[in-house]
């Protein structure tokens, strides 16, 4: 499972989820809470986690992960995503943010997401370095049993101005179930739900280096 928290954290910070340009009018969560929903017998268990909290961007966040894979997954293994946030109507009123252009709640293979590539953003290989340092096997894909102990990792977050949705990221809590299936969906591998408050430091046009974005934007034109 520590891969799956992992990649979920990936998907979160490295594409930038979707969430409403209005400044949240819920509370954020007092912390990180996480739980493993795997089956006894899933072939990936979490035995602790920790991450920084709130999730701040951008900004740092540390990851510590003892987790274990207990056998090589299969080849076509997908990891998909659902992750709710907060509506502006309060938290009764969690609402799934969408899978657009390939981010939010998606579904993808993971050896696309493990296998760096020129096009690999920063926080991905932050965090797949991350994994091999920590015991995770990528000596192929999918990878082979591990154990996987990961302590207070640090991966720095991009301010996420290049990201074509940035403007719809924002300060709000995030409720994320990440889990390993077969194509078809009839095979858990295993399972993680995190909750999580995010704060975002740096919103939009007020953003420092906003102003360089700004001019290569007005270039372009």
């Amino acid at each position: 499972m520590g891969l799956i928290v992992v990649v979920a954290l990936l998907a979160m910070l490295s594409t930038s989820l979707a969430v409403s340009t209005t400044a949240a009018t819920t509370a954020l969560l007092s912390g990180f809470t996480w739980s493993d929903c795997g089956d006894a017998n899933a072939t990936f268990h979490v035995h602790s986690l920790d991450v920084t909290s709130p999730l701040t961007i951008p900004g740092e966040v540390k990851v510590s992960v003892v987790a274990s894979l207990t056998s090589q997954l299969p080849s076509d293994t997908v990891l998909t995503f659902r992750i709710y946030t907060n509506s502006s109507f309060g938290p009764t009123y969690a609402r799934l943010l969408p899978c657009i252009g390939n981010q939010g709640s998606c579904a993808y293979k993971l050896c696309d997401l493990l296998t760096l590539t020129d096009q690999s953003s920063s926080v991905t290989r932050q965090l797949v370095t991350a994994l091999g340092g920590g015991g995770l096997d990528l000596t192929q894909c999918p990878p082979g049993a591990s154990n996987v102990t990961l302590s207070d990792v640090t991966i720095t977050i991009p301010d996420m101005l290049q990201s074509p949705i940035d403007s719809f990221i924002n300060t709000n809590n995030y409720f994320v179930t990440a889990t390993l299936l077969s194509p078809d969906g009839h095979q858990k591998y295993g399972c993680v739900q995190m909750d999580m408050p995010v704060h975002k430091t740096c919103l939009g046009w007020l953003c420092p280096k906003s102003i360089d974005y700004v001019i290569k934007l007005m270039e372009q034109k």
